[in-house]
């Protein structure tokens, strides 16, 4: 075909959809902001990773829902987005505020956005184990950064632990410094957290999963997912299966020795007020412990077999929800948070797979997979803590309260 001809043809097309809309009902229109995009994120299938792998005859659909597609790149676009506003209609911020939050990643880029959008003087309190990309992606939206740790220390050689301990006294000094011209939303213990996730990730996975899901896999992290998440998806599915998964290292309820470890956003080396809440309610049915290499080596197993890049949070799953799948057959539907997108991530997945030789075939994925099972079905079972007498919240308690702050 002549350019000219091209040319007449692109000339009749004009003002014309050239394929059918795939918009998924989407507005025509501009919006106003990129808060306003948040929520409505898609689920998507795992199948063409479970159709490959041998002992997973059975077909269990996994599914994973794509946080990574929220303004930020996480799901903590919602808390970040829920506790400012929260905070603006009771009057803890004004313009001069300085917003002050210990994070590991992720949280701290979503209020750093908001901040952006909404004018406010952000000091995330993070720590030199946060990948450079992530950092940028601070500074970029105009952070003031504070960094704990020694810069001039391998972050490899640098313990988690004492570095999260002193991001949250960087916290505390900041606050105290500053007085009444600081803001501290505080992740860990605001009910806003999990309320964000009660009234809009909650109802979004009910909506999109359906009534017969089995079993319901989340990061601990702050408490907020499971908090928020798990407690909407079991006050309507009382059967679920609830299963907190962190990395080894974190103590959040893994019944092991603190220690080192790269998944910093999933764990911690305390029980979070959200677990509490969780955990006196008995709504918590298991924890899964997973290595970061096993986190990497999932992540970059998804990438190759469903295309979509996640980070170590949506490995950890993962690896953790299909040997939930060889262990029990008979949960055929399993659901997963794709906490956020794995590019900031990529240098250290690769350099996780050039230390252990990993080949990245499916064969030796299914092999990993398979000894964690074995080694886990050998290894005591987690104790359920008896529920407490009394319910220390609901979903519809925290409408009750958000609609009372608005």
């Amino acid at each position: 075909m002549s350019s000219r001809t091209g040319l007449r043809s692109l000339s009749a097309l004009r003002g014309q959809c050239v394929v059918p809309s795939k918009l998924r009902g989407a507005p025509s229109t501009p919006y106003a902001s990129m808060l306003d995009l948040m929520g409505s994120t898609p689920v998507l299938s795992a199948a063409p990773l479970v159709e490959q792998m041998q002992s997973l005859a059975h077909r269990p659909e996994i599914m994973c829902k794509l946080e990574s597609t929220n303004p930020g790149w996480s799901v903590k676009a919602r808390p970040a987005i829920n506790m400012i506003e929260q905070a603006e209609a009771r009057g803890d911020i004004g313009p001069n505020t300085s917003i002050i939050e210990s994070s590991s990643g992720n949280t701290a880029i979503a209020i750093a956005m908001v901040a952006a959008i909404k004018g406010y003087h952000f000091m995330p309190v993070v720590d030199v184990k946060m990948p450079k990309g992530k950092l940028d992606l601070l500074r970029i939206f105009g952070a003031d950064v504070q960094l704990v740790g020694d810069p001039n220390i391998p972050p490899e050689e640098q313990s988690m632990v004492e570095l999260k301990i002193e991001r949250r006294a960087t916290v505390e000094r900041l606050v105290n410094e500053l007085g009444k011209n600081a803001f501290s939303p505080n992740q860990y213990a605001n009910p806003d957290n999990a309320g964000a996730h009660m009234l809009s990730t909650g109802p979004e996975l009910l909506e999109q999963v359906g009534a017969d899901l089995d079993a319901l896999l989340i990061p601990m992290s702050t408490g907020g997912q499971i908090d928020g998440i798990g407690r909407f998806m079991k006050e309507h599915l009382p059967n679920l299966r609830l299963i907190g998964v962190e990395p080894i290292g974190s103590t959040i309820l893994a019944q092991q020795e603190a220690g080192d470890y790269y998944n910093a956003g999933s764990g911690l080396d305390y029980t979070p007020t959200p677990v509490g809440r969780m955990l006196h309610d008995g709504l918590v049915d298991d924890v899964m412990v997973v290595p970061d290499y096993d986190s990497f080596r999932s992540s970059r197993i998804l990438a190759k077999t469903t295309g979509a890049l996640l980070g170590p949070s949506a490995g950890m799953q993962m690896f953790a929800a299909l040997s939930l799948a060889q262990a029990r057959p008979d949960l055929k539907r399993i659901a997963m948070i794709a906490c956020d997108d794995g590019r900031a991530y990529v240098p250290d997945m690769m350099d996780a797979k050039a230390a252990e030789g990993a080949t990245d075939s499916i064969e030796e994925f299914e092999a990993h997979v398979a000894r964690y099972t074995e080694e886990r079905a050998a290894t005591p079972a987690w104790v359920k803590p008896p529920a407490a007498v009394g319910s220390a919240d609901s979903t519809e308690d925290y409408e009750e309260e958000a609609a009372a702050a608005a």
